[in-house]
């Protein structure tokens, strides 16, 4: 029984560049509500307000308000940030230097 626990999750915390990377690919996805992004990235609600206010201020993604609700869009950096570190992080897998992420 532990070691099917062991398996489902290596019990490791994501470090803050894999919750940026998990966020902006959920919004890049089209989940553009934060309630949704939320739970999607597994993440509390002030975790995730900081991430959204880290990653506006960097000009990543844009929140807009339409009507009563705030939604979320990744910008044209975002997109490219991305997919920068989508491939450094397939290159360091392939040199064996780091585990591969974890991909939602």
């Amino acid at each position: 029984m532990i070691r099917a626990l062991k398996f489902l999750g290596s019990g490791k915390k994501r470090s803050k560049l894999e919750i940026y990377i998990d966020v902006l690919r959920i919004i890049k996805s089209g989940v553009n509500k934060p309630t949704r992004i939320m739970y999607a990235a597994n993440l509390s609600w002030r975790t995730l307000k900081k991430v959204i206010s880290d990653l506006e201020k960097r000009g990543l993604i844009e929140c807009e308000n339409i009507g009563d609700r705030t939604q979320i869009f990744i910008t044209e950096r975002g997109k490219r940030v991305l997919k920068n570190l989508e491939a450094i992080s397939a290159e360091l897998v392939a040199l064996n230097a780091v585990p591969p992420m974890r991909s939602k």
